[in-house]
């Protein structure tokens, strides 16, 4: 009955209801709140998510072509350490040409890996991740291994000394903001 995933019911003399505030973004997090703040609450969350989900799909449509070649991200399976033998929870990504990355996924696999920063989930395979990343000749690009699961991090830092971001770590969107990325 109620949509919320985050704020917790409670009731005092059986009549009175209140509710605990549960969303990190509300200046009442943690604490009492009635249920004309949680509509409130739920109002702006439903609404934060639907703008979430809009520039997502805005950023996915100007960074990625399915089947169009960017060479820039497939080669970041490249700095992957040596196939090592170990049994992981995921078996080892694949890079796509497109610069989508692929997990084989197993029989009895139940739990889709998790999403490295500057990409996102295919809505149609959970197991197929589609890059937000525009084309940047001047960005270092790395990926790392998790020893135990087998997912991967991937680690992208700005390699333009004109930037303020200048060998920090960056998101799709810092890049894709930035006036000065170098196209290939």
């Amino acid at each position: 009955m109620d949509a919320c995933t985050r704020c917790l019911k409670a009731t005092r003399d059986e009549d009175i209801v209140y509710y605990i505030c549960r969303n990190p973004d509300n200046k009442h997090y943690n604490h009492r709140i009635s249920p004309a703040e949680h509509n409130i609450c739920l109002d702006k969350a439903d609404t934060t998510a639907e703008i979430e989900d809009a520039e997502e799909s805005r950023l996915l449509a100007q960074a990625y072509t399915p089947g169009v070649p960017r060479p820039d991200l497939a080669a970041i399976g490249l700095t992957l350490p040596p196939k090592d033998g170990v049994e992981r929870s995921f078996q080892r990504p694949i890079f796509e040409p497109d610069g989508a990355i692929r997990y084989p996924k197993n029989e009895g696999d139940w739990e889709c890996p998790r999403v490295p920063t500057g990409y996102v989930r295919s809505k149609d395979d959970p197991w197929l991740l589609l890059p937000l990343w525009l084309p940047c000749s001047l960005r270092n690009q790395m990926a790392y291994l998790n020893v135990n699961c087998g997912c991967v991090l991937i680690v992208m830092r700005c390699n333009d000394p004109e930037t303020k971001v200048f060998g920090k770590r960056l998101d799709a969107e810092a890049c894709q903001a930035c006036k000065y990325r170098r196209a290939l």
